[in-house]
């Protein structure tokens, strides 16, 4: 499959970067095959996410949406995590991970996959199932992307739009 990190949405931004970047994750969506929409359990509920949520809540039931708890990295976040629910995804399961140490990934993993076809005799041209990883920014997406690719591919940093 292919991963689409975009960098973190910010509603309503007169930054010239942010705005693009909006632009960006709203066509991210638009062309994944699934979404995962990244959330911080570390920091909770934020109104970034209801705003994205929102956005979101226009696709439910046109393609799967995953809504991921990234930061899950102990037992107290990860069942803290279930306050995202309110965020009226319909029956969008919550998955709480954790970046650092991988915890919770497999089981996202799995979930993904299952909308994807089998892998069989492929034809060149054929294009790779789309996976888009969204959310506001820092709460961990491009950690989730280097997690998954087994390397450090993208530049992860505590300053919000590292990724562009």
């Amino acid at each position: 499959f292919t991963v689409i990190d975009t960098g973190g949405y910010v509603h309503n931004s007169d930054d010239i970067f942010e705005s693009e970047i909006n632009r960006q994750v709203k066509l991210a969506i638009e062309e994944a095959d699934v979404v995962l929409f990244m959330v911080d359990a570390d920091e909770g509920l934020h109104g970034l996410d209801e705003e994205f949520a929102q956005i979101l809540r226009r696709y439910i039931g046109k393609k799967p949406i995953y809504l991921v708890a990234n930061k899950a990295d102990t037992n107290l976040r990860a069942h803290g995590s279930g306050e995202f629910y309110a965020l009226g995804l319909g029956d969008t399961e919550v998955f709480a991970i954790s970046s650092a140490n991988g915890s919770g990934t497999g089981e996202l993993l799995d979930a993904v996959v299952s909308h994807f076809d089998e892998a069989g005799e492929e034809e060149p041209n054929s294009e790779l199932p789309r996976i888009a990883i969204i959310g506001r920014p820092n709460v961990g997406k491009s950690s989730f992307v280097n997690l998954l690719l087994g390397e450090d591919r993208s530049i992860v940093t505590d300053i919000a739009g590292t990724t562009r």
